[in-house]
């Protein structure tokens, strides 16, 4: 009886470091203790040659580097809607951004318009910028410590909305 006991405790112990490992083998994005969701309701045909530089922000993959400053700034002049985001979600929006197992490819058929940014920030500093396009499912991603090519697979595009627009 003993013999079953300690065979039952070894298994269960085992169990538990294997649900940890997975936990530690999670490869996050970023490392963040804040996300700053900036978002901007805008059509296409509403952008002018005289507001070039929002138009960049919407449709290209700008900025290329975390360290562009003048990026977050001008997102506050371009009529952007900035909100920290509640610490509640910062599980689901993290474990929404990691390398996860490759799934089934996405491929986009329109341009995107970025309207939804996030910053993600560790002690007040930015460690990562992701912005994302919601009609197209496609992103752009800066500062990712590990390749996030694949980011949106299963439904992230659709849980990260959800997300940023619960009431």
């Amino acid at each position: 009886m003993k013999f079953l006991f300690y065979i039952s405790f070894t298994f269960l112990l085992l169990s538990c470091s294997d649900v940890k490992n997975k936990m530690e083998d999670k490869k996050y994005y970023f490392e963040f203790d804040e996300i700053v969701h900036y978002n901007i309701e805008i059509e296409q045909e509403q952008l002018s040659k005289k507001n070039r530089r929002l138009g960049e922000i919407l449709m290209q993959n700008v900025p290329d580097s975390i360290s562009d400053t003048l990026f977050l700034k001008e997102l506050d002049t371009l009529s952007f809607q900035m909100k920290t985001l509640n610490p509640d979600l910062y599980d689901d929006i993290g474990d929404l951004f990691r390398v996860k197992e490759n799934a089934d490819s996405i491929f986009a058929a329109c341009i995107p318009m970025y309207r939804d940014i996030l910053v993600f920030k560790k002690s007040h500093k930015v460690v990562g910028i992701a912005k994302v396009c919601f009609e197209c499912d496609l992103n752009h991603i800066v500062g990712a410590k590990y390749n996030s090519e694949l980011f949106g697979q299963n439904g992230d595009y659709e849980k990260l909305q959800k997300l940023l627009y619960q009431k």
